[in-house]
Formats: C-alpha cells, structure tokens, sequence
C-alpha cells in the first residue's frame, strides 16, 4: 500500500513540475516572404501564458512570458519584451492556433507608425508588429502570421487524466 501511495505521490510531482516548465505557448511569426527565417535571420516569436491563450484574448504585458525578435537591420538588431513601449492586446483563433489580432493600447508618441499596432523600439530603430506583418523601420515589411506550433496541454488535464488512470486501475481490482 505504501508503495502505491509514493508512486502515485511521485508521479503528481513529475506532473506539477513538468507543468512549470510548458506554462507559455510560443507563437512564431511565419512569413509570406522569402527574407524571412533565412539567411537574413529575420524572425521572432511571442510565449504567452496558457490561460491566458485558453481565455481567448490578452490585455497588458503580465501574461507574455517572453518576446524576441531579431531583425538584420544594421547588423542584427534584437527586439524583447523589455522595448515594448505601449501597453498591449491580442485575441486568438477558435482553435488557439493563431493571434488574429496584436493592438497597441496606449496612445503611442514615440511610434512614427499610422496604426494600432504594438510598437517595441530599439534606438533608433522601431519594430512594429500586427497579426499580419512586421515592420523594421530602416529594413523591411514582412507579412505573415503568428502561429503556435505545438499547442501544450494544461496540467490540470494531465493531472486528471492521471488520476482518473489511477482510479480506474483500483476499481478495476
């Protein structure tokens, strides 16, 4: 008996722990353009937390774990999180596998872009990025879109799939 109750412990924390370590759902930015990913290296990609990808929408900066954009504008430029210069919004598709939509909620004064997309600035040079393009000031205009890969699983479904296996293999003595 006690050796069913730590094995079952054991996978709980194997669960609980694993689930820390895919709390973010990464979105890469996908081009129509050739440029892109290439020998040039323009790319990035957005970690959002999972609930807040499963709510459907994103308000504000607390549920993006990580952003990283290299653009080959005068050498390599890399865009974080950290040169987000507005607050900023996003909201998905049904199926969670794309952002339909990237706003900039703030009134953008450093910004020379005409529009509502989210503004990160390295000085002097300024990214902007929507759902469907990116635009290095200086360098180019890449179209696209931001697609997640590989959906993660929450870890409450893992738990209860575990614990439902458990159960059942009980019952089934």
């Amino acid at each position: 008996m006690k050796c069913k109750i730590l094995k079952a412990a054991f996978a709980g924390l194997i669960l609980t722990v694993s689930g820390f370590a895919n709390a973010g759902i990464i979105y890469n930015f996908v081009c129509d353009d050739s440029t892109c990913g290439g020998v040039q290296g323009w790319g990035g990609s957005f970690e959002i937390d999972a609930a807040a990808v499963a709510s459907g929408s994103l308000v504000g900066t607390d549920d993006i774990l990580n952003f990283t954009f290299l653009s080959p504008d005068n050498g390599g430029i890399v865009f974080t999180l950290a040169n987000l210069l507005d607050s900023i919004a996003m909201t998905f598709s049904n199926d969670r596998s794309v952002i339909l939509s990237i706003t900039d909620n703030g009134i953008n004064t450093s910004c020379i872009a005409s529009g509502p997309e989210a503004c990160f600035s390295v000085s002097p040079d300024a990214l902007f990025v929507d759902a469907s393009f990116v635009n290095d000031v200086g360098f180019n205009n890449q179209t696209g879109k931001w697609i997640s890969n590989v959906p993660e699983p929450s870890t409450l479904a893992i738990l209860a799939l575990g614990l439902i296996g458990l159960g059942a293999r009980r019952f089934k003595k």
